[in-house]
C-alpha cells in the first residue's frame, strides 16, 4: 500500500471513534445539567423541610409534607448517584474512544502488524461505556417521573381535602 493510501486509511479509521467522541459532549452536558437540577431541588426541599421541622412555617398538613420531603430527598439522592455513575461512564467512554483513535494512528505510524485488535478493543470498551450510560440515564429519568407522580398525587390529595372541607 502506498503511503498516501495508508494515510487516508488511517485517517478514515480514526474518524469512527471521533464521531462517538462528538456524541459524548452533548450527553455529558445534559447529564451535568440534570445533576445540577437535582442538587438544586434537594437544597430547596432541605430548606423547606428545615422550616417545617422547626415550626417556622404556617403550612397545613405538616407531618404529611415532612414525610413526602424525606421520601423526595431519598429519591433525589438515588438519582444523583445514578447520574454520577453515568458521568463516570461517559468520561470512561470519552477516554477510551480518544485512546482508540490514538491507538489507530500509532499502530499505523509504528507499523505494528498483528496489533490491529488493540484499538478495536479499546473502542469496544468506549462503546460499551456509552451503552451503559444510556441505560443509566433512561433509568434515572424513569425515577424522576416516579418522583413527580408521587408529588402530584400528594398535591391532588391535599387539594381534594381542601375542596371537601369547604
Amino acid at each position: 500500500m502506498n503511503p498516501q493510501d495508508l494515510g487516508l486509511a488511517v485517517l478514515t479509521g480514526m474518524i469512527a471513534p471521533a464521531v462517538l467522541i462528538s456524541a459524548c459532549g452533548p450527553l455529558l452536558l445534559s447529564t451535568v445539567i440534570r445533576f445540577g437540577r437535582i442538587v438544586d431541588r434537594a437544597r430547596s426541599l432541605s430548606d423547606r423541610l428545615e422550616k417545617l421541622v422547626h415550626g417556622k412555617s404556617d403550612e397545613e398538613h405538616v407531618d404529611e409534607k415532612i414525610e413526602i420531603f424525606y421520601d423526595q430527598l431519598d429519591r433525589l439522592a438515588r438519582r444523583a448517584k445514578m447520574l454520577q455513575r453515568g458521568m463516570i461512564s461517559l468520561y470512561l467512554a470519552l477516554g477510551s474512544l480518544i485512546a482508540s483513535s490514538v491507538a489507530i494512528g500509532l499502530a499505523a505510524f509504528i507499523g505494528l502488524k498483528g496489533m490491529d485488535w488493540v484499538p478495536v478493543w479499546i473502542g469496544i470498551v468506549g462503546t460499551l461505556c456509552l451503552l451503559y450510560t444510556s441505560l443509566v440515564l433512561i433509568l434515572e429519568s424513569r425515577h424522576g417521573l416516579e418522583s413527580l407522580e408521587i408529588e402530584m398525587n400528594f398535591i391532588r390529595k391535599i387539594g381534594k381535602r381542601h375542596m371537601d372541607s369547604r
